[in-house]
């Protein structure tokens, strides 16, 4: 009755045993599925918060690189007006006294031209001095604008300088013909008109 008793118990300690271990592995698989659900949650906040730092950095760093284009080019285009404008009154100075200078020469040539020359003469030369200083402000902004996009400074400066010259070259060929053309027909008049005086006075 002992031996009976003895197996009896000894077979449930082996069935609560295994029941204890089924319950343990049971747990443990929870546990695991669990455990690989909040580690991939956690990762995926990681994730996306790290995303959302690099995106708006990405988009600070757009923002600055843009806003510090536009200010570069808006600086070099005021740059530009500002120094166009100096030339340009400089260049009207110089060619004012150059032309002063030119007229005071040839004073004594045009007594014999009336007023009306000398106005024309005098707006000839503003038109040509407003055509090349608006020519000359359009195209160092055109040229600061496109030195501001390729960087191509050496070739800015030699466009510059070459354009310069070729409206330095205008207005002198412009001013010098329309003054030399009138010189030259009143220096022959003013011989003819001497010329014929003198034969008035001999007769």
């Amino acid at each position: 009755m002992s031996l009976l008793l003895a197996n009896v118990t000894s077979v449930q300690g082996e069935q609560q045993s295994r029941r204890v271990v089924n319950i343990e592995i049971i747990l443990y698989q929870h546990l695991s599925i669990y455990l690989s659900i909040i580690i991939h949650i956690d990762l995926s906040i990681s994730q996306a918060f790290y995303l959302s730092i690099f995106i708006s950095i990405d988009l600070s760093i757009s923002q600055s690189l843009y806003l510090s284009i536009y200010l570069h080019i808006y600086r070099s285009i005021n740059q530009s007006i500002i120094l166009s404008i100096f030339t340009s009154i400089v260049l009207s100075v110089i060619l004012s006294i150059y032309l002063s200078i030119y007229l005071s020469i040839y004073r004594h040539i045009y007594r014999s031209i009336n007023q009306s020359f000398y106005l024309s003469i005098y707006l000839h030369i503003y038109r040509s001095i407003n055509q090349s200083i608006i020519l000359s402000i359009y195209i160092s902004s055109y040229l600061s604008i496109y030195q501001s996009i390729n960087h191509s400074s050496y070739l800015y400066i030699f466009i510059s300088i070459d354009l310069s010259k070729s409206i330095i070259l205008s207005i002198y060929r412009s001013i010098f013909i329309s003054i030399d053309l009138p010189i030259s027909q009143s220096f022959f008049l003013s011989i003819y008109l001497s010329i014929y005086q003198k034969f008035h006075s001999v007769d």
